[in-house]
């Protein structure tokens, strides 16, 4: 597991209040099929594709409109459930590398994430964690991260009913400067978390997740003067 997903751990413990233990370090699996390729739109290449259980793995990848968009479907087993006091947690991440065609950066990445819960008795809930997370390999090797934000039913953690659910984690790096480089390795992770009441139930999964990845034009020297004079001038007009 990631430093990044580490920190989400604890996030999320720190949240709802439960000590949940940090996993061990685990011997990534690789995809069997799509662990490498080349991106629909011909913005980019990926190698590399391996997760910590084997779960978010061997993912369709489409394009529309230019974007990218990996696919991991059928996440019904990527669950957990609890009652009668019991708490249960599960967390997964994937990985994995993306270079950059001639002529393209990488602006923003998106994840979506689809599921179903139910909660019933006092003191039980289930919460989501996660996000996305892009590190370069090479240039300035800065590293972004962005958590995931339930947006249905718009609470965190969840602590009454049954239903669906739906949360995003979105990572724009459009205006950074220098541009991020050529080579990246990307992350996303889910962690689910489960925990019933005396007498009550909890339980919460995945049922479908994606990873969208937009690129952009890499301007060329010229606009980027003309960019750096104008933000120059915004700069002075505030003074």
């Amino acid at each position: 597991m990631t430093s990044f997903a580490k920190r989400t751990v604890g996030a999320v413990a720190a949240i709802v209040g439960l000590a949940v233990s940090t996993p061990a370090a685990l011997a990534a699996v690789p995809w069997t099929t799509n662990a490498a390729g080349a991106a629909p739109s011909g913005k980019f290449t990926w190698s590399g594709g391996e997760s910590d259980l084997n779960i978010f793995k061997n993912p369709s990848v489409v394009s529309n409109a230019g974007v990218d968009t990996f696919v991991f479907g059928g996440l019904g087993g990527f669950g957990v459930s609890a009652s009668n006091g019991g708490s249960s947690s599960l967390a997964e991440e994937a990985r994995w590398n993306i270079t950059m065609m001639p002529g393209f950066q990488i602006t923003r990445m998106e994840i979506r994430v689809f599921g179903s819960y139910g909660v019933q008795g006092d003191g039980s809930y289930v919460s989501l964690g996660g996000g996305v997370g892009l590190e370069e390999l090479g240039g300035l090797n800065r590293s972004w991260n962005e958590p995931l934000v339930i947006a249905s039913p718009n609470a965190s953690p969840i602590t009454t009913g049954q239903g669906s659910y739906s949360a995003i984690s979105t990572l724009d790096i459009t205006w950074e400067f220098p541009a991020p480089f050529s080579s990246l390795r990307v992350s996303f992770g889910s962690i689910l978390e489960a925990v019933a009441g005396a007498f009550g139930t909890a339980s919460i999964n995945h049922q479908l997740q994606t990873h969208r990845i937009e690129v952009g034009f890499v301007p060329e020297p010229a606009t980027l003067s003309l960019l750096a004079f104008g933000a120059l001038a915004l700069v002075r007009r505030r003074r």
